[in-house]
C-alpha cells in the first residue's frame, strides 16, 4: 500500500481526501505541524509556500491544499475591519 502524506490541521479536509483515495491503494497518513503562512490573493503561491516548507520540515514530499474566500464587496480580498 503506497502511503501519502496530507499535511493540515482541518479534518473536513483529511476527510475529504480520504474518501476521493478510497479503495485506490493509497494510504493518507494525516501530518499536523505549525506552518507560517503568507499573506496573498494567490491560493496557490500559499500552497506551494506552505508544501516546500512542510516538505522540508519534514523531510519527505507532501500534500498541502489551500482553499480561499474572496469576497467582491472587500475589494476581492478578506480583511478585518474594526
Amino acid at each position: 500500500m503506497e502511503k501519502l502524506i496530507f499535511v493540515t490541521g482541518n479534518k473536513e479536509k483529511l476527510n475529504i481526501a480520504r474518501e476521493s483515495l478510497k479503495n485506490t491503494g493509497i494510504n493518507i497518513i494525516n501530518q499536523k505541524i505549525e506552518c507560517p503562512e503568507i499573506q496573498s490573493d494567490d491560493t496557490e503561491k500559499i500552497a506551494k509556500f506552505s508544501a516546500k516548507y512542510a516538505s522540508d520540515k519534514l523531510k519527505c514530499s507532501v500534500v498541502k491544499v489551500d482553499s480561499g474566500l474572496f469576497l467582491e464587496a472587500f475589494d476581492g480580498f478578506p480583511r478585518t475591519i474594526f
